[in-house]
């Protein structure tokens, strides 16, 4: 996390490219992909057309999926 913060600005652009350093534009949250909730990386994405906030834990060895997921996407877990 430290050397997250230290980054001081971090995107993850649309051809998977992550940028690291860049001059920050104007903080829009409600627009920004990648943003922290105060010690949580929280990433916004969508899966199959629907917007699914997630934590992003960058040294995590699995994934967890929570209840919240698992009724928002059944046909998902029952194809797994």
């Amino acid at each position: 996390m430290p050397i997250l913060l230290g980054f001081r600005t971090l995107r993850w652009v649309a051809d998977g490219a992550v940028e690291i350093g860049q001059n920050p534009g104007p903080a829009d949250a409600r627009q920004s992909n990648l943003v922290f909730d105060d010690d949580h990386l929280v990433v916004s994405a969508a899966l199959n057309g629907r917007k699914v906030p997630a934590t992003l834990d960058t040294g995590a060895i699995g994934t967890d999926l929570y209840a919240a997921f698992a009724q928002q996407f059944p046909s998902l877990l029952a194809a797994s």
